[in-house]
């Protein structure tokens, strides 16, 4: 991802909400306790 444009919570996730590098927006949900990354899209 190389702009973040949102970060929200939602119950036991974060859900990231961005750029990438060619322009295409991304989501990334991360598990809240332990961080690991649960869905990119």
């Amino acid at each position: 991802m190389d702009e973040i444009d949102s970060v929200s919570r939602k119950r036991n996730v974060y859900i990231v909400r961005g750029v990438d590098r060619y322009d295409d927006e991304m989501r990334v949900v991360i598990d809240r306790y332990s961080g690991e990354v649960l869905q990119v899209r």
